[in-house]
């Protein structure tokens, strides 16, 4: 048993696993071998307001293989969907969202939950970089970029037993998180949580893996929590999403029709 070894949790009624025996470095190269295998997963958590998202966001997204990614949250009050393909962008909100945006009920009915197709120049914007979602690269990002690895003890990630591995901050821009690691079954990462704040300077960006840094911790989400490991239902991309020419000419009709006669 190496140095640090977390000893048995009696308080949840279970001993360390064959994986809790080995050393931090040995169980993320697991973990991410894993989660590379499983080809698809769900990520939950919270994103922080950016210049894009006016104030923090809950959102879920599923991630593919092949660089597509489905992303669904709750934002100025109603829910939005996004879905990210090699091919295009897409998206739609529930009468909620809309009522929030336009602050007019009969435009929100109008507009709630049909798709949108994003115009070309637009959803290469929002594609660009994609690779960085894809299942396998974020497997491969998880070994990159993490400072000094040590067992810091056990926690339960919903149903789930978990081993904690604390990385520390290396370098500028680097941050300390904690990678919750499945102890039975295979040893997927459970959850990731970023801790305080990010040491000063630019993080070195590593290709492929983001330009603010890499890492099992590098993210603009406090706390993600992953599932579904290769059990994500199959994507539907949208046949029918409006393009820009189609929705400029929903917006005149719906205009027309909140006109007064």
């Amino acid at each position: 048993m190496p140095s640090g070894t977390p000893a048995a949790d009696s308080s949840v009624g279970w001993a360390p696993s064959k994986l809790t025996t080995e050393t931090p470095v040995e169980i993320l190269t697991q973990s991410a071998a894993a989660l590379r295998k499983a080809g698809s997963f769900r990520l939950q958590g919270t994103l922080g307001a950016t210049a894009v998202i006016s104030k923090p966001m809950r959102i879920s997204a599923a991630l593919y293989p092949k660089h597509v990614v489905e992303i669904s949250g709750v934002e100025l009050g109603g829910r939005l969907g996004i879905i990210l393909t090699g091919r295009g962008a897409y998206f739609r909100a529930d009468t909620s969202f809309w009522s929030e945006t336009t602050h007019n009920a009969r435009a929100a009915a109008l507009l709630a939950n049909r798709w949108f197709a994003y115009p070309q120049g637009e959803a290469r914007k929002l594609t660009r970089g994609m690779s960085a979602a894809d299942p396998r690269q974020i497997a491969r990002c998880m070994l990159v970029g993490n400072g000094k690895l040590t067992l810091a003890g056990y926690k339960m990630v919903g149903d789930q037993r978990a081993i904690v591995l604390h990385s520390s901050p290396q370098g500028p821009g680097g941050q300390a998180s904690d990678i919750a690691v499945a102890v039975y079954g295979r040893p997927y990462p459970l959850q990731v949580t970023a801790l305080g704040r990010p040491l000063p300077g630019h993080a070195k960006a590593v290709p492929g893996c983001g330009g603010a840094g890499s890492g099992a911790g590098a993210t603009d989400i406090r706390t993600m929590t992953l599932s579904d490991f290769g059990h994500l239902p199959k994507l539907e991309v949208p046949s029918d999403a409006m393009s820009v020419q189609q929705y400029v000419q929903h917006l005149k009709s719906v205009q027309a029709d909140l006109t007064p006669a």
